[in-house]
């Protein structure tokens, strides 16, 4: 029995190795944030009716602590967690479907610790300052360190997801690159066509 191409990823879990289309990738992604919008719409629900629940009479933390939502929660965290795995291993296969090496895959994460790492290297006096009575009534300071923050450190992340993002939008190369062969079987010669015919 096959199995479905957006489940794939599940069946080469640890497979960092080969290549994978836009259709195995993306399906997988669709297939994932299908399961957690539900997931997380049913503990949402259940969580503002245990809120809605509470009296004001009781001490209104206690709505954290109903079972239900919580369970839910963390069941939600451990599948995360369990594809994580898969995840990465399919971000790689789909970046070497482009030709392109899977270390692109920490693109984005390398520009948020370049950034922040600069950020704080650079206004870390200021915001140390800004705990102190220095900057209490001085709002352009603030502003401004939001906004050395959001272009040392939100902006470069940006454009690596944007850029990460591209590389999976982009169709595969067609036939055999240095990953392997075409998974959609682009680039088979005659020759060879008749040597499996």
């Amino acid at each position: 029995m096959a199995v479905p191409i957006a489940f794939r990823p599940l069946t080469k879990y640890a497979d960092f190795n080969g290549r994978a289309r836009r259709q195995e990738f993306w399906l997988f992604w669709l297939v994932q944030f299908l399961f957690f919008s539900v997931l997380n719409s049913i503990v949402m629900a259940l969580m503002f009716q245990s809120f809605s629940t509470i009296s004001a009479q009781t001490d209104p933390s206690n709505f954290m602590f109903n079972p239900t939502f919580m369970v839910l929660g963390q069941v939600g965290n451990v599948i995360s967690l369990a594809l994580l795995v898969p995840n990465l291993a399919v971000g790689v296969r789909r970046l070497h479907d482009t030709n392109r090496t899977g270390w692109w895959l920490i693109l984005p994460i390398a520009a948020f610790v370049v950034g922040l790492v600069l950020f704080l290297v650079t206004q870390g006096g200021h915001l140390a300052s800004l705990f102190t009575d220095k900057y209490e009534n001085n709002p352009q300071a603030v502003f401004s360190l939001i906004g050395s923050g959001f272009l040392m450190v939100w902006l470069p992340t940006f454009v690596g997801s944007v850029v990460l993002f591209v590389f999976n939008v982009l169709d595969g190369t067609p036939g055999a690159n240095r990953f392997g062969p075409d998974p959609k079987g682009r680039g088979v010669t005659a020759d060879v066509a008749q040597t499996f015919a």
